[in-house]
């Protein structure tokens, strides 16, 4: 999300001042958006309260013969 952001966001902003030539416009499709990402990390942390318990554990490797170099 944050590189779709980086490069959606200045992209976003001159196609609006190319089209209609106003920063306020401009600036308001930047804030629409912003509020549909804050929307959809809070409902991502509503379904996901605790979202290292999806994490796999890792499995033990042995390394029984070999040497420690």
């Amino acid at each position: 999300m944050d590189q779709i952001g980086v490069v959606g966001g200045p992209l976003l902003v001159s196609l609006v001042l190319v089209a209609s030539g106003d920063y306020r416009t401009a600036f308001a499709c930047l804030a629409i958006l912003s509020s549909l990402m804050i929307a959809a990390l809070m409902t991502a942390q509503r379904l996901y309260p605790c979202p290292h318990d999806l994490e796999r554990a890792s499995p033990r490797l042995a390394a029984q013969g070999l040497h420690r170099t």
